[in-house]
């Protein structure tokens, strides 16, 4: 597109006026005063011309077609202005254009335009540059558009989007990408006449890892994506300003990615190097990075220590290095980083409590083999089994013997018995012997420790099975855990059928039931109200709560049954 000539005739009009109803020489005893008839701010492009005439009148309303005017522009490098009135955008950016008429006595009127300049697209960046979206699931692309000189465009243009092959993915004109049938496409964006392009692959996921956050979950592909679906708050999907949705998404940014980590409204992932990166909500620092408010794209906590595993909290979150060194991260005003001298949170939600914005090293900790962040405490696992954890124990969920509001140095959970697997629950904590046993300890309102009672244990307590357990996964109110075949046991608050049984009865249950109509299961996660299980061929199934997609079907009602997430082969 090239620069154009506009005319704005009468645009300006300036009226000349005096107060005598009888003719009079309209310049020697008219004063003057003006009227602006026309628009005040106008659009131009680089190189476009843009002629204004004014027409003078005195107080008879008789024309005065050679009555001098002077013209001016606030900044010649964006627009200038002869003396007949002709505009002409040279750069990018706002001026005004004011004008002058002036009678014999000196005495005159002004007028003012704002004019705004800008350029035409020299380049266009669509990003992602890599976009892999499911079959009816969708994408999301954004276009950039920047002048010659690789300054933005103003706002003001928009972006044409074209499909290479419809019966692949389609694209809307707020390039929202819809995902067709399996195989590669194009998908282009047009601004002026600079365009870009990037591929879309529609593709179906097999699955290596799926965690459970609050009301989202997400998973990881056999090549390194990672995708999201349920509750988009505060960029727990790492979908840019996007709605909540069932299909799953890709979590822009990041490849190569190794396992995720879902926490209350954040989730982290490793990449291969163990590079941790995290996402959501970054009030309380629990992202690792000086950041604030909803992080809708994956950020790199901020550390050169690579980690072995990454563990999400309701609002923290910890980490393992290689070399076992625990460090954590986030909110930390019920001790639960385990870390002395922590400051203060300065803005959100955590504004006056204690948090760290960056990994601090757990104190008194050389070396731990597992660490598992819960809703306010965190427990991991020395080199010889023995649980050890800190932070709140207001139920008694540090395993202590004794209630306090926190503990804020790491200590060793009060029983000789050794563990393989622990997990920390929104109140409660729960691990796993070598001898398949699981014990639990803290909250129990909803029996959500499976010994078969409703009250608080301080000290742990056996789980009432006589199945040999492998695994277990603490949620808010509920605990699921794995046999050795992979037969999946669930137990504690069952409002929205989380418990995955199929009995549509909303009563606890005490003691480990049976999740109903699931494949042998290789993983398993329990979230708030929701949960999920990997199987061992790859296929994710979720039951529970679904009011926001987090089960991978369309959101509505609760499902009682374990239900097949959308978009897997």
């Amino acid at each position: 597109m090239g620069p154009k000539t506009l005319w704005i005739v009468c645009a300006l009009c300036v009226l000349v006026t005096s107060s005598c109803e009888d003719p009079v020489d309209p310049i020697e005893q008219c004063p003057l005063r003006s009227e602006l008839n026309g628009p005040f701010d106008i659009p131009m492009f680089k190189g476009d011309t843009l002629q204004f005439s004014v027409v003078v009148r005195d107080c008879n309303n008789i024309v005065l077609p050679d009555h001098p005017l002077q013209w001016r522009s606030s900044d010649t490098r964006i627009v200038t202005v002869d003396n007949t009135g002709l505009a002409i955008a040279r750069a990018q950016g706002y001026a005004g254009i004011s004008w002058q008429v002036t009678d014999l006595t000196g005495e005159g009127a002004l007028g003012w335009i704002n004019i705004q300049v800008s350029e035409y697209a020299a380049r266009v960046d669509i990003a992602p540059t890599d976009l892999r979206v499911v079959p009816q699931g969708p994408g999301f692309l954004t276009a950039a558009a920047f002048a010659e000189n690789g300054d933005p465009l103003f706002p003001g243009w928009t972006a044409t989007w074209e499909s290479g092959d419809d019966g692949i993915a389609t694209v809307d004109a707020a390039g929202v990408v819809r995902g067709v049938a399996e195989g590669v496409t194009s998908i282009t964006a047009t601004v002026h006449d600079a365009s870009a392009t990037v591929e879309v692959t529609v593709t179906l996921l097999t699955l290596v890892d799926v965690q459970v956050g609050t009301s989202f979950t997400c998973g990881v592909t056999t090549d390194g994506f990672v995708f999201c679906w349920g509750r988009n708050e505060s960029g727990s999907l790492g979908d840019p300003n996007r709605p909540s949705g069932y299909h799953p998404r890709m979590v822009v940014g990041r490849s190569r990615v190794r396992s995720v980590t879902a926490g209350g409204t954040h989730a982290c992932a490793l990449d291969e190097d163990g590079t941790a990166w995290c996402w959501g909500s970054a009030q309380s620092g629990q992202l690792g990075a000086d950041l604030f408010g909803g992080v809708h794209r994956p950020s790199r906590v901020a550390s050169e220590i690579p980690f072995r595993d990454v563990s999400a909290g309701n609002a923290h979150t910890c980490g393992i290095t290689p070399a076992g060194t625990p460090y954590c991260w986030g909110s930390g005003g019920s001790g639960q980083l385990g870390a002395q001298g922590v400051s203060l949170c300065s803005f959100g939600k955590g504004a006056g409590l204690p948090c760290s914005r960056i990994p601090i090293a757990v104190s008194g900790l050389d070396e731990l083999q597992v660490i598992s962040a819960g809703g306010a405490h965190t427990c991991g696992l020395d080199l010889q089994g023995a649980a050890i954890c800190w932070g709140a124990n207001s139920a008694g969920q540090l395993g202590l013997g004794t209630v306090s509001d926190s503990v804020g140095s790491p200590t060793n959970v009060d029983t000789q018995l050794r563990f393989e697997r622990i997990s920390s629950g929104g109140s409660h904590t729960c691990a796993v012997t070598g001898t398949g046993e699981i014990y639990c300890w803290g909250y129990n309102p909803t029996g959500q420790l499976g010994n078969g009672t409703q009250g608080n244990r301080t000290l742990p307590v056996a789980v009432l099975s006589t199945e040999s357990f492998t695994t277990v996964d603490t949620g808010f109110d509920h605990t699921c855990a794995l046999t050795e075949t992979g037969t999946a046991y669930c137990w504690g608050g069952n409002w929205s059928g989380q418990l995955g049984d199929g009995s549509g009865d909303q009563s606890p249950k005490l003691v480990p039931t049976l999740v109903a109509v699931v494949p042998a299961l290789q993983s398993i996660s329990a979230g708030a109200t929701h949960s999920c299980g990997l199987g061992v061929d790859g296929v994710a199934h979720c039951w529970g709560d679904n009011l926001d997609g987090q089960l991978g079907a369309e959101a509505g009602d609760p499902s009682w049954l374990p239900i097949r997430v959308s978009g897997q082969r």
